[in-house]
């Protein structure tokens, strides 16, 4: 029997809506007569709504329901609203959809690096305000100061450019100044998955991916119209210690987000909006931010599409960069502080065109960013404005002339900052080609690729080309066997070169110098895929080691020629290149979920041995002013073992999730262990003398750092749902660099109502 649409008379709000048992978002949506049907497909659909009325005026009673990674299922057309579709994962792990390793669709059994793939769940039910706080919870990945690090890769050097791709649907999220990560500006309401990409990955992403690319990727609109507000509010709690506590009132942290998506008629629309009010829990460290966001589509064809994401922000607030002293870690030095006011717009125009054998993709990006710093010191002025612009054209083959896939493509970007905090006008520009081709033969996957960049600051012009080779192999179709080669290559930034300022005693230096940093990195790996029962998922383990030649980090010592007390006797830190590192580690993770009896339990978890060290400690890397040698050891506090600054050895990270119903409960984990080297300036002459009790709150957590957060909810009727969430649940005090200490223990309530 065939249903007549337009004489039944329910379709026109009838709609399919696909629910995934793991909660990831379908990639791919084929419905079709029946399993074996030969037939043209009633459609094809990548979002999680589909409406009934675009299968055609004339279907069956039932259709057969068919996404990427997940069984096929029957369906019958039935007169309700909603037709509510559960689609359970796929017994082959190996079909998982990915983006990341190629900037096109692939499967875990052809990517050859560490991939980890971040569930929404955990992105939605943290409730995080910024997207640190989720990617601080990935295994091996580190957030210090806003530095984000993959298995050691960077540590902590206050303003210098980031060695980890930042991506939002290819573009990359980083300033033209700095290139450092604008983790505030990121749109947490529009995220559909992330995709964490571990090891050298700058054949396809660039200098900034240097150890590794972090890949966002963005919900497309829905069929029929969806999306949510959010509310929540919360207050931190009083500090384990007397003295920490600064003011007598509540400090609180509130806000309001919202999310809607649809479409109409060739139009997709996703509006988003943020509102966010945080106190601070240490004296002079608040944010008052709103940000407005659009995705426009618009469909030329059915493969042929137009659009363009639009997002600005605006934060008012203050910061807060060193204590007064461990005692009173939450005051800040001199109770000084700055004001400021941060205005950002991007504006990030696409073209899309999608054939057969061809994908052609046209990315653009414009982003303004505009820093106004108010400070009693007019001698360090730190206000600065920087404009950065981005074009990417992208191409992909699939089996063309019966050859593998291929990936290709060009880059350009130009950036420029006018501010004194850079000493004046500075531009960088960067221009790039890159080509990646993958194959495969049986049960072997083959994959190269080679990219050529050239670099332009001011008048100076360099370039060098990196390449990366891997190979996977399934023996069976739960193994992935995997081995990887990959280079990278970082310019640095016109903030590394060229910053100039001073910040309380601490006093920052150019470098106009600095050579541009080299690394390469291999990986053995393997993924065991598992599904008894109930239980699925996978563990993966993966043994690498990284060099970085040339390696970029901020270093102490006496850099002016003239020297008086008001410059601090000329010492400061200056990014200078401090010879080679190397990184030998051993990173695994176990991903899966468990159901029994009505219960659902999801797991992330990891472990990470890290042994970064410098390859030759005493080899004279600068001499100071003074013409005095200096070396990795000689400036560093901890001389016996070489290990790079501001690493851990070991880290262990878990999220687990509990489901029955309507109620959700989670528990994350984090530990660190003792961080063994930092800047010798930090505890002796003349730093330690000013900043006091950094070696004593070192040593009084020897044993590392541990950091538990936990989370109840409830959903109800009509869309519904509530929260209660409590952050570092046992009030512990964390300093993951010198003089700050991170927040104490944070109450949360949530309300969010569905559209």
């Amino acid at each position: 029997m065939t249903i007549v649409l337009s004489s039944f008379g329910k379709l026109n709000g009838q709609v399919i809506h696909l629910i995934t048992e793991d909660g990831m978002p379908v990639s791919r949506t084929v419905i079709k007569h029946d399993s074996n049907s030969s037939l043209q497909p009633y459609g094809v659909f990548t979002t999680e709504y589909i409406s009934v009325s675009k299968l055609g005026k004339h279907i069956p009673e039932g259709v057969f329901i068919q996404s990427q990674g997940y069984e096929g299922v029957f369906v019958d057309i039935y007169a309700t609203d909603t037709i509510r579709v559960y689609l359970r994962t796929s017994k082959h792990l190996l079909n998982t959809v990915l983006v990341s390793s190629s900037k096109g669709k692939k499967k875990y059994r052809d990517v050859p690096t560490s991939l980890v793939k971040i569930k929404p769940y955990l992105i939605e039910n943290r409730n995080n305000t910024e997207l640190t706080e989720v990617i601080n919870q990935i295994p091996s990945v580190t957030i210090i100061d806003n530095q984000a690090s993959i298995r050691g890769g960077s540590g902590w050097s206050y303003g210098s450019g980031s060695r980890v791709m930042v991506a939002i649907d290819g573009l990359p999220a980083v300033s033209g100044d700095a290139n450092q990560v604008q983790w505030q500006f990121l749109d947490m309401q529009n995220i559909q998955s992330i995709e964490v990409l571990k090891g050298a990955s700058s054949v396809l992403y660039g200098s900034s991916a240097l150890n590794g690319a972090i890949n966002i990727q963005s919900k497309e609109a829905t069929d029929s119209l969806t999306g949510n507000v959010n509310t929540y509010f919360g207050f931190y709690d009083k500090p384990s210690k007397d003295s920490l506590l600064w003011t007598n009132r509540t400090l609180l942290k509130y806000g309001l987000n919202s999310y809607v998506s649809f479409k109409k008629k060739k139009m997709d629309y996703v509006f988003t909006t943020l509102n966010v009010v945080d106190n601070g829990y240490r004296m002079a460290e608040e944010s008052n931010r709103s940000r407005l966001g659009a995705n426009l589509k618009y469909h030329l064809t059915d493969s042929m599409d137009i659009g363009v994401k639009i997002n600005g922000m605006y934060n008012k607030g203050s910061t807060f960069l060193l204590w007064e002293s461990a005692g009173y870690g939450y005051t800040a030095l001199d109770s000084s502080f700055n004001d400021n006011v941060t205005r950002r717009l991007a504006i990030d125009p696409s073209f899309n065109r999608i054939g057969k054998k061809v994908e052609h993709h046209l990315l653009g990006r414009y982003f303004i960013l505009d820093n106004d710093i108010y400070q009693a010191d007019t001698l360090s002025q730190q206000s600065n404005s920087s404009n950065f612009g981005y074009v990417e054209y992208r191409g992909a083959t699939d089996r063309l002339l019966s050859l593998g896939q291929f990936t290709y493509g060009v880059s350009y970007s130009n950036s420029t900052t006018n501010s004194p905090l850079f000493q004046g006008i500075q531009k960088a520009s960067n221009a790039a080609a890159y080509l990646q081709a993958e194959e495969r033969i049986g049960k072997w996957f083959f994959s190269a690729g080679v990219r050529y960049e050239q670099f332009k600051l001011n008048n100076r012009t360099e370039g060098k080309p990196v390449i990366k080779t891997g190979v996977t192999y399934t023996p069976r179709p739960f193994t992935i066997l995997r081995t990887s080669y990959g280079e990278g290559y970082r310019f640095p930034s016109i903030a590394e070169s060229f910053i100039a300022t001073s910040v309380g005693p601490v006093t920052i230096y150019p470098n106009a110098e600095l050579k541009p940093e080299s690394a390469w990195n291999a990986e053995l790996g393997i993924k065991q895929g598992f599904k008894v029962k109930g239980l699925s998922g996978y563990a993966d383990l993966a043994l690498y080691y990284s060099e970085i030649e040339d390696m970029i980090e901020f270093t102490f010592a006496q850099w002016a020629s003239v020297i008086t007390p008001q410059n601090s006797f000329g010492a400061g830190f200056k990014s200078i290149n401090t010879g080679t590192a190397t990184i030998l580690g051993l990173d695994f993770n176990l991903v899966g979920t468990y159901t029994f009896k009505g219960n659902k339990l999801s797991l992330l978890a990891g472990y990470n041995f890290n042994d970064p060290r410098s390859k030759n400690p005493n080899q004279i890397i600068a001499r100071d002013s003074q013409n005095a040698p200096l070396s990795y050891a000689s400036t560093s506090k901890d001389t016996l073992n070489s290990y790079l600054k501001y690493r851990s050895i070991h880290s262990i990270k878990g999220d687990l999730q509990w489901e029955r119903g309507d109620w959700t409960a989670g528990l994350s984990v984090r530990y660190a262990s003792f961080i063994a080297n930092i800047d010798r300036a930090f505890v002796s002459f003349p730093i330690g003398s000013v900043i006091l009790g950094i070696e004593e709150t070192r040593q009084q957590n020897k044993n590392g750092n541990i950091i538990m957060d936990f989370r109840l909810s409830k959903s109800w009727n009509h869309g519904l749902k509530t929260a209660i969430i409590i952050n570092n649940i046992q009030n512990r005090l964390v300093m993951e660099r010198p003089a700050d200490f991170q927040a104490p223990r944070y109450f949360m309530f949530q309300v969010v109502k569905d559209i």
